[in-house]
């Protein structure tokens, strides 16, 4: 996707960064099923705003996209985009100056060392 977060504030936001990820890169709802071990059905429920969605089978939705969720405390939309951008900018830096990155951390990591 064209950014490097999404704010996600209700369920429906989940399920459109969802929608909108998988039409961009080009998957089909049974395409990206397979991908997640999921089904197609459960796709296309959730895409649809299903609320009592299995939260672990959205995750495997998210991994097979290629997409994480970082948590951050109530913040307002400005105060959590700088935290984010914050802390993608320090895993660049860690990347760009170590040739050999560091052991994976992730993003909430990061984030706390803020």
């Amino acid at each position: 996707m064209g950014i490097d977060y999404y704010i996600i504030n209700l369920s429906d936001d989940l399920s459109f960064l969802v929608r909108s990820a998988r039409k961009e890169q080009g998957l089909s709802q049974t395409e990206l099923a397979q991908r997640s071990q999921t089904s197609q059905r459960f796709v296309s429920e959730f895409e649809r705003g299903k609320e009592s969605a299995e939260v672990g089978k959205v995750l495997q939705l998210l991994q097979a996209l290629g997409l994480r969720i970082a948590v951050t405390s109530s913040h307002t939309v400005e105060e959590s985009r700088k935290i984010v951008e914050d802390g993608i900018a320090r895993i660049t830096r860690e990347v760009s100056e170590n040739a050999r990155p560091r052991p994976r951390k992730r993003l909430v990591d990061y984030l706390a060392e803020g």
